[in-house]
């Protein structure tokens, strides 16, 4: 049985280079870009699919798919496998486990600081120069740091990160350590052997993407003396360089304070009727994760990143409500206004599943909930991290590109009054 280990590495950060290397490994291979990935998902989304359904012969397709990793390797001669693909997102993730099943789920990530990597990108010209292209969610590097950051936040993934530079500087180093991640024995690298990574008899064909992307140096390794700086404009970096926190440890939940009045703001929204819950449904209807809770806009746009709110049917009653918790995060933040505020039910028994949320309005704001009705079988997840907020005390949370969700257990609704704050 191969074992197969996850490459999740950033693009632009070493990846061809270090397969290259492992090509005079015997035991170990690190691929190119993998289409196993694709086919795990389009298999298993057949089953999803009404002409499926009409006749839904699961097992036959289970049979395939619960022997993909032998079946698509069969011709490969080594033992272990680094497969390279966005693996590390939620839905790739769950297909790991549904399909390849590993007794431990293993993760290499390559590391490279964000302009660098943007940089290395922009200064192959032509489309790689196109920011709204190059960025655009559903484009490889949205979906690598995606793919990071989900891997970072479950502590049952084994990981080893390997930053770029070590790679280029110490690569005798990076390759004991793979080794040693993988279970196999060292080698020492040869770097006057190296060559264009093949494998197999298949090699790279940059002419599809346009710019030789994965073109290595087979008589060195060092870092190119690019200035990024002056290759990247300043705008362009801003836009995107919150990436870089993909890396970063940070809090998940942030207590902020008790709320003074908070028997009046419960006693207000006690007084809503179970037709004030069902009358706006737009939050439920555009997003699958949220379908089983109810919603009471206060401050509210359905395009997140306009700066006109529309002031829902509620707010006069809540204006002294949201201005007490905006005095509370100015004297907080210094400066600052609410841009959105909502009223959001979770009712009894009934959850909102791992999901994780993008924008460059989530972004730019700051989160922050507030506990009104809850009970103490809630349990709210961010980042692999879980608690149980009890009712008045005031949370800044950390969930935006984070893996979170809620499950209500007890026997009644869970509402939390949910404020966007713009700094």
């Amino acid at each position: 049985m191969k074992e197969l280990i996850f490459l999740g590495g950033i693009a632009r950060a070493g990846n061809t280079l270090l397969a290259s290397m492992f090509m005079q490994h015997p035991n170990i291979a690190i691929t190119g870009h993998s289409n196993l990935v694709n086919i795990l998902f389009n298999l298993d989304n057949i089953k999803k699919g009404s002409f499926h359904k009409n006749f839904p012969d699961d097992k036959s397709i289970d049979n395939i798919l619960n022997d993909i990793v032998e079946k698509y390797y069969s011709h490969w001669k080594e033992d272990v496998i680094i497969d390279r693909a966005p693996w590390g997102t939620l839905g790739n993730l769950e297909l790991i486990k549904k399909y390849i099943k590993p007794k431990e789920i293993k993760f290499i990530l390559l590391k490279r600081p964000f302009k660098e990597v943007l940089g290395s990108f922009y200064r192959m010209g032509g489309v790689y120069t196109n920011m709204s292209h190059m960025m655009a969610p559903n484009q490889m590097i949205r979906f690598d740091y995606q793919s990071v950051g989900t891997v970072l936040q479950d502590p049952k993934i084994k990981k080893l990160i390997i930053e770029y530079d070590d790679l280029v500087s110490k690569p005798q180093e990076v390759i004991n350590n793979i080794c040693d991640f993988c279970n196999k024995e060292r080698f020492t690298l040869d770097i006057d052997k190296l060559q264009q990574l093949e494998i197999n008899g298949v090699g790279y064909n940059d002419e599809y993407v346009q710019a030789p992307l994965h073109t290595i140096k087979t008589n060195k390794i060092e870092k190119d003396s690019h200035n990024y700086d002056e290759i990247l404009s300043n705008n362009i970096y801003e836009q995107y360089k919150h990436l870089d926190e993909v890396w970063e440890k940070t809090p998940n939940f942030n207590f902020i304070n008790k709320i003074n009045n908070f028997k009046n703001i419960k006693k207000y929204v006690e007084l809503f009727m179970d037709k004030d819950w069902k009358e706006y449904t737009f939050r439920q209807d555009s997003f699958d994760v949220h379908a089983k809770t109810q919603t009471i806009p206060i401050v509210y746009n359905e395009d997140f990143d306009k700066e006109i709110l529309d002031k829902g049917t509620h707010h006069g009653i809540f204006v002294k409500i949201l201005g007490s918790i905006e005095s509370e995060l100015l004297a907080k933040h210094g400066s600052g206004h609410i841009v959105r505020a909502i009223l959001v039910k979770l009712p009894s028994k009934c959850q909102i599943k791992p999901h994780q949320d993008y924008g460059k309005s989530l972004k730019e704001t700051l989160r922050y909930h507030l506990p009104i009705v809850t009970n103490k079988d809630v349990m709210f997840t961010v980042g692999g991290e879980s608690k149980n907020l009890k009712e008045g005390l005031l949370w800044e949370i950390k969930n935006t590109e984070k893996v979170h969700s809620v499950i209500n257990n007890g026997q009644t609704d869970r509402i939390h009054l949910i404020i966007d704050w713009k700094k």
